[in-house]
């Protein structure tokens, strides 16, 4: 309930801000910043996440051609972001319960070279999740905590105007402490620590076209190679394969949909995601956009469905 008063707050006084901004400089904007909420649920699990986020531009960003939305991108804008959530994940299992307390911190560069249509993108994600799981066996709690280091950069090229590839590395460093489990004072279970290395290679495709007076199809689709590398057995390689697509009726308003197939070893990844999504700016200073997704696991011994839901209101001066 605490989270849902917070958000709700977030959301009336990031309009309200926005709305007493006189409507200067509508048809540029050099600072964006927003307020994020994200639920993810499963059968069993409940995980939310929110915060705040922002990105400064090199440069100012015109809206004048083509969809508000994509206009960082039409016009080859270089910046720097930073985005902070905090949440709380809440499962129900046969074996137990858990409930822990997460933070996600995400900082990145983009850098559009002025002479050559070359961009670079460099970034580093930081996640930690830190509460008990409660054994029902047992009838006590055991400590857990997970923190990942994400690693990440891209570099392309723009073939001509709206239309760009690139290449992408990605890599993570993840660890998973659990405490001892302790009944009475004997030790059923000693402390352990688990570590995975993660990495990605992969290529991206974005094009925007207009087709027709503030009219536009936003047309993206990338490929990643994954593999992941536990402590111990093998290593699991998974191929992700990605098509999306946004339509804008008109500048200000887009739908969008989203496929994902994720194919490959490691089964608690491998599955299906679908998403559909939405933006509408009310006006060229403020917006609002959301998204619903669902993802169907391969291997439901593995993995669960889930679905999730975001939304996001941001504003631009």
């Amino acid at each position: 309930m605490f989270q849902k008063v917070i958000i709700c707050l977030l959301v009336i006084l990031s309009v309200s801000a926005m709305s007493n901004l006189q409507i200067v400089k509508a048809e540029s904007y050099q600072l964006e910043g927003g307020g994020y909420y994200s639920l993810e649920k499963t059968d069993n699990s409940d995980f939310t996440l929110f915060g705040l986020g922002a990105s400064w531009f090199f440069n100012e960003v015109s809206m004048e051609v083509g969809p508000y939305a994509e206009a960082d991108f039409i016009q080859k804008a270089g910046s720097i972001s930073l985005k902070g959530l905090m949440g709380n994940f809440e499962s129900d299992e046969p074996d137990g319960e858990m409930e822990c307390d997460s933070y996600m911190i995400d900082a990145g560069v983009k850098y559009v070279f002025p002479v050559v249509p070359v961009f670079i993108t460099i970034g580093y994600e930081l996640f930690n999740m830190d509460g008990d799981f409660v054994l029902t066996d047992f009838n006590t709690d055991m400590d857990i905590e997970i923190m990942s280091s994400t690693y990440y950069g891209e570099l392309g090229y723009y073939i001509i105007d709206n239309l760009a590839v690139s290449a992408e590395y990605q890599m993570e460093k993840e660890e998973t402490e659990k405490g001892k489990i302790e009944v009475g004072g004997i030790e059923y279970a000693s402390a352990d620590k688990e570590k995975t290395d993660k990495s990605g290679i992969g290529c991206n495709f974005k094009y925007v076209a207009m087709i027709g007076t503030g009219m536009a199809l936003n047309i993206e689709a990338a490929y990643k190679y994954t593999t992941s590398e536990p402590e111990e057995g093998d290593d699991l390689i998974n191929n992700i394969y990605e098509l999306s697509a946004d339509y804008y009726i008109k500048p200000q308003y887009g739908i969008g949909a989203l496929v994902r197939m994720n194919t490959g070893d490691d089964e608690e990844d491998a599955g299906n995601t679908y998403e559909l999504s939405c933006s509408v700016f009310l006006t060229p200073n403020i917006a609002l956009a959301g998204s619903f997704g669902m993802f169907k696991a391969d291997d439901k011994d593995e993995a669960e469905d889930r679905k999730e839901f975001n939304f996001m209101v941001f504003g631009r001066i």
